[in-house]
């Protein structure tokens, strides 16, 4: 603030002092400050921002310190009820168990033997004739692709043996000819035709009749 003294200035008159007057007025009001002669006021900004925090610090703890919301109650199953058997049920349940009955092994059925149509009997007693001297082949099977087992000469005597049971006829028909199965009284068997074989029984030889004794 500036003064301006009067004691060493000439007298002036009013007229002449009101320009002065005004001057030192501006110069006054420049060097004042606004706020001067003034209480002191205390900042807005500075307390809406207090308030601001005050308001976040609040909702903090609220959130943190708030009341614990219940978990959502699960509600329990309810158990199905237990059907109840009824007497019949349970009577039916306590009898015994009916025994099962094994059933029998099936009985083998025994293969047929076939019963000869030709001119001989199974056990029949037989002899080679009429061969000469080329003979007659014994064979492992009724057929002449069988091989040969060996050469029966005429007078030879043989047994008839039944089939070997896989024939469907008994003696086998083959190549033209009736095969018949035989065995020697050594026990070689064999196949051979019928075309050459007849029947040889046994001759029972007739006993000699014993003389009686004449009377003297």
């Amino acid at each position: 603030m500036s003064d301006y003294p009067t004691s060493h200035l000439p007298p002036q008159t009013p007229e002449e002092l009101e320009p002065a007057k005004v001057e030192w007025l501006y110069g006054t009001l420049d060097e004042t400050s606004p706020d001067a002669g003034r209480g002191r006021r205390f900042p807005f900004w500075t307390c809406l921002t207090f308030l601001a925090g005050c308001l976040v610090v609040a909702a903090v703890l609220l959130l943190l310190l708030g009341p614990t919301i219940p978990a959502p109650a699960v509600a329990e199953p309810t158990p199905l009820a237990t059907p109840t058997p009824d007497a019949a049920a349970t009577a039916l349940a306590q009898l015994p168990p009916t025994p099962t009955a094994t059933p029998a092994p099936p009985t083998p059925t025994p293969t047929p033997t076939p019963t000869p149509f030709g001119k001989f009997n199974i056990g029949d007693r037989v002899t080679i004739a009429g061969t000469g001297s080329r003979g007659l082949r014994l064979r492992s099977g009724p057929g002449l692709n069988y091989p040969t087992i060996r050469l029966a000469k005429d007078g030879e005597i043989f047994f008839v043996m039944p089939g070997t049971g896989q024939e469907l006829v008994y003696p086998m028909a083959s190549n033209g000819f009736l095969w018949w199965r035989l065995r020697s009284p050594a026990g070689e068997e064999g196949w051979t035709v019928e075309n050459y074989l007849k029947p040889a029984p046994l001759i029972t030889p007739t006993p000699t009749p014993t003389p009686k004794a004449t009377q003297p």
